[in-house]
């Protein structure tokens, strides 16, 4: 399967050069929960549905415990999760008060990047190989 494209058209009426110009987005086909996963992982490696589940919550809570002591958790080629926040302005340093002035915490998601020599061009395998379809041209060959 390929990642799905929805073409859009860009409406810019102070910009004649862009406006009435095309661009994409992905378009989310389904989600894949944790069960699901859980049972295509048993299938790849022999284990259990049930001991593959239990070892996906476990690298969550362990993820979760890791980052909240303020460390970034690095998953092979997959990447790194660390917590970040944004807070507030505040007058003085003794004024702030994390429960009143945080305002938003995030997790933050950054795949593994490593730089080719020749190039300098970063190169994230996380991102290989990947194809794509644009939605409407999903059942062209249908119609035809």
């Amino acid at each position: 399967m390929a990642i799905v494209l929805k073409l859009y058209k860009h409406k810019d009426s102070e910009n004649k050069e862009i406006d009435g110009k095309w661009f994409a987005k992905t378009k989310k086909m389904q989600e894949v929960n944790l069960n699901e996963i859980a049972r295509l992982l048993a299938r790849r490696t022999g284990m259990t549905r049930g001991t593959a589940l239990t070892v996906l919550i476990d690298v969550v809570d362990v993820m979760k415990e890791q980052m909240a002591n303020g460390r970034t958790v690095v998953l092979g080629d997959l990447g790194r999760f660390s917590y970040s926040v944004r807070s507030s302005l505040v007058d003085r340093p003794e004024d702030f008060d994390p429960r009143r002035h945080i305002k938003r915490i995030l997790c933050r998601f950054l795949p593994v990047g490593k730089r080719t020599p020749e190039t300098r061009r970063m190169h994230y395998p996380l991102l290989e190989g990947l194809d794509f379809v644009v939605v409407d041209r999903l059942f062209e060959n249908e119609e035809k």
